[in-house]
């Protein structure tokens, strides 16, 4: 036992009053199942969000159950919006994983760890075709901006209506081929110098 116990490390003196433990008993826990205090929850409380159904671990079987990863080609044909609920709904979906995870390490059940890592790579593959349909839509945002800023029709001063369109009489082809090619090649990202 340490001899020191109980002195400040301040002041060098033991305290003047005893601990707050020593006062009052140490709470003993009920053994029996029938006295103990009913705990209820609430259904719909907010970290059930990270548990699948309720449940602590699925069953491989459960775990196993789940669809394919979204390809780049079907996310193009989707709305913000929709891309914006598939993107957290797979955040989602990665934390349920990651919780039941740590349960999996807590329980060592000695299952699952496979359909897992399965379910998350789908998932993971799902964020990155997200990630590149974005960013197609980004590039093609910006080509159309250069090619709106050579468009006679087009007017980006924000003055007035954005589209004027010519009538069929007075159309002209006023972006000549050249033009396009100068565009395209000042558009283009220069390849770095290798040191």
């Amino acid at each position: 036992m340490n001899s020191d116990r109980g002195i400040s490390p301040l002041h060098r003196r033991p305290q003047k009053e005893p601990l707050g433990a020593e006062k009052h008993g140490i709470p003993q826990p009920v053994l029996d199942p029938a006295r103990r205090t009913k705990i209820e929850t609430d259904p719909d409380h907010g970290l059930w969000g990270f548990f699948q159904e309720q449940k602590a671990l699925p069953t491989p079987e459960e775990d196993h159950k789940h669809g394919r990863a979204w390809t780049v080609e079907e996310l193009r044909q989707k709305s913000w919006d929709d891309l914006h609920k598939l993107w957290w709904k797979c955040v989602r979906e990665r934390n349920i994983i990651e919780t039941q995870a740590q349960e999996r390490k807590r329980l060592q059940p000695g299952y699952g760890d496979f359909e897992a890592n399965d379910r998350k790579r789908q998932v993971k593959w799902t964020q990155r075709a997200i990630k590149h349909a974005l960013t197609e839509r980004y590039y093609a945002w910006q080509e159309a901006q250069e090619l709106a800023k050579i468009d006679p029709e087009v007017d980006l001063s924000g003055n007035g209506p954005a589209y004027n369109p010519l009538s069929l009489e007075e159309e002209e082809p006023t972006v000549s081929a050249a033009n396009l090619a100068t565009t395209a090649t000042t558009t283009t990202i220069a390849p770095e110098k290798q040191a």
